[in-house]
């Protein structure tokens, strides 16, 4: 069994013959014998487990808490974020009636009401890919789209109707004239 063992000289003072001389004491003392000390180790070993195992329980706890409370913190501080990025993925899509809630008057509330300054512009200047194509396909004038490198990439209607739709496209420009 584990044990603190403490030993002690016990000395007396006076003379006698063939005794020790104690370093720092002004006169010779005379050896009288060791007390010794046994105390068992049991209980404190039992208690310095107790006391570890209460401290790691409270730090788990503590951490378990603060963890908590981030989560808690991160989903309220995301919330708006994700609602911002669904908001620009749909004007990214081509939904410009998209509004993104500003909850907050910090750079987040400003962000959003950028984003939705930007949707309202964008739906009140922009026409859509399909307007565009209806009005180019059916004007009665000759419509002819080239690549960089001059060949035909596409051609309205008219232009088909005029100059043979399957045999322009991939030709160059210049084959026309």
């Amino acid at each position: 069994e584990p044990a603190l063992a403490v030993a002690a000289p016990i000395w007396t003072p006076g003379a006698a013959a063939g005794g020790e001389e104690f370093l720092l004491s002004p006169g010779t003392l005379t050896r009288l014998g060791t007390l010794k000390l046994v105390v068992p180790l049991t209980v404190a070993e039992a208690t310095a487990a107790a006391v570890f195992r209460d401290i790691a329980l409270i730090v788990f706890a503590a951490a378990a808490i603060v963890i908590g409370l981030v989560m808690l913190l991160l989903r309220g501080v995301l919330a708006p974020v994700r609602d911002m990025m669904s908001g620009i993925a749909r004007i990214a899509a081509g939904r410009y009636d998209v509004s993104v809630p500003a909850r907050t008057r910090d750079e987040l509330g400003d962000l959003a009401r950028s984003v939705n300054a930007m949707s309202l512009e964008l739906a009140r200047t922009t026409v859509s890919k399909e307007y565009v194509e209806s009005v180019l396909e059916n004007m009665f004038d000759l419509l002819l789209v080239t690549d960089v490198e001059g060949r035909i990439r596409t051609l309205n209607h008219a232009a088909a109707e005029a100059l043979g739709d399957g045999k322009l496209i991939g030709r160059p420009i210049g084959s026309l004239f």
